[in-house]
């Protein structure tokens, strides 16, 4: 399961990040760095950047990587996504472990739950 699906069933104890860390973790992260860690040759064109696309061969660069939003196209082969996206396609990773691999990449941990204390109820007596 995957984007807003992934989002809307998540249960409330679930371990995994919510949206907004998942937005703050793209923010912090660079995509044209984490495509060069992944090999990517990118070169400045524009306001943005070109590569030849990692999904298939070629010999024109035909990816576009818009830093400022965060995403990029494959005009030859029609991938398109965003930090996520490239991890699990080109690394073959699950949701969950994209996630993870962004997180190193951003230099952070799981955010961790605010440990919930356990109260006891007091024993009341009914009233007559």
């Amino acid at each position: 399961m995957t984007g807003r699906r992934y989002f809307e069933n998540r249960g409330a104890h679930d371990p995994n990040p919510d949206r907004q860390e998942v937005d703050d973790l793209k923010a912090r992260v660079d995509l044209v760095a984490l495509l060069q860690k992944h090999g990517v040759t990118v070169q400045k064109q524009g306001r943005g950047f070109k590569a030849l696309c990692p999904f298939h061969a070629e010999t024109t660069p035909s990816l576009s990587i818009d830093p400022k939003k965060g995403l990029y196209k494959c005009f030859g082969c029609g991938k398109a996504g965003d930090h996520l996206t490239f991890l699990q396609e080109h690394a073959k990773l699950s949701f969950a472990e994209a996630v993870a691999e962004l997180r190193r990449h951003a230099g952070t941990s799981p955010a961790q739950a605010e440990p919930v204390p356990i109260t006891k109820k007091k024993n009341r007596s009914p009233t007559t």
